[in-house]
C-alpha cells in the first residue's frame, strides 16, 4: 500500500489502516532532508519518518518500505544520512531510482547518478540492516514491493493466495487423482 502523508492526521489514519492491513506499508520519503523545502514544500520529513515508525510499532510483523529519487541535487552523504534515518525509524525495505523530470515546470534533474553509484548505495543500505535494497537508475518508487517483501522473508497476502490455489479444493481433499 502506497500511502499519503494523511495531512497531519496520522493517528486517525493508522486506526483506519488496522481494519484492512496492507501486505507492505509504503510511504516514499522521496528525497533527502536538506531538499525537502525545495522539492516537497509543505511536506514534513520527520513526520513522515514517524508515520513509518508508528505503523511498524503497531504492526511489527508487516514490512515497511520507502523510496527516494536521486538526481535532485543531493550529495552521497545526504543520501547515506537519509538511509540511516529510515533504518532508525524501522523501515526495512528501500528503493532508490533516478529522478526523471516529468514536465518542464517540475524540479529539474541536477545530475544523473551512475549505475555504479546506485550499486554502492545498495551495498551501503544492506550494511545498515535493510532486509532489501533495490537501487538503480531505472527503478521507480513503487518497484515490486511484493517481490521485495517476499525476498526479505515476509509472507504477503499474494503469496498466501498463490499457496491456497495450489491446495486441493476441500471437497476434493482425501480423494484420489
Amino acid at each position: 500500500m502506497l500511502t499519503p502523508d494523511f495531512k497531519g492526521k496520522m493517528d486517525h489514519a493508522l486506526d483506519i489502516l488496522k481494519t484492512a492491513l496492507p501486505d507492505v506499508f509504503n510511504h516514499n520519503l522521496e528525497t533527502v532532508r536538506e531538499l525537502y523545502g525545495n522539492v516537497l514544500p509543505g511536506a514534513d520529513y520527520d513526520g513522515l519518518l514517524q508515520l513509518l515508525q508508528k505503523f511498524k510499532a503497531q504492526q511489527p510483523a508487516l514490512p515497511t518500505k520507502s523510496g527516494i529519487m536521486l538526481g535532485l541535487g543531493e550529495t552521497r552523504e545526504q543520501v547515506e544520512g537519509t538511509l540511516r534515518d529510515l533504518r532508525a525509524h524501522d523501515v526495512i525495505m528501500i528503493n532508490m531510482g533516478q529522478y526523471v523530470r516529468p514536465l518542464p515546470y517540475h524540479h529539474p534533474v541536477i545530475r544523473y547518478w551512475t549505475p555504479e553509484e546506485f550499486q554502492e548505495l545498495q551495498t551501503f543500505g544492506m550494511s545498515l540492516g535493510f532486509a532489501y535494497v533495490a537501487s538503480g537508475p531505472m527503478l521507480r518508487c513503487s518497484y515490486h514491493a511484493d517481490r521485495m517483501a517476499a525476498a526479505a522473508g515476509y509472507v504477503t497476502l499474494d503469496t498466501l493466495k498463490k499457496a491456497q490455489r495450489s491446495l486441493p479444493h476441500p471437497a476434493q481433499a482425501g480423494k484420489g487423482p
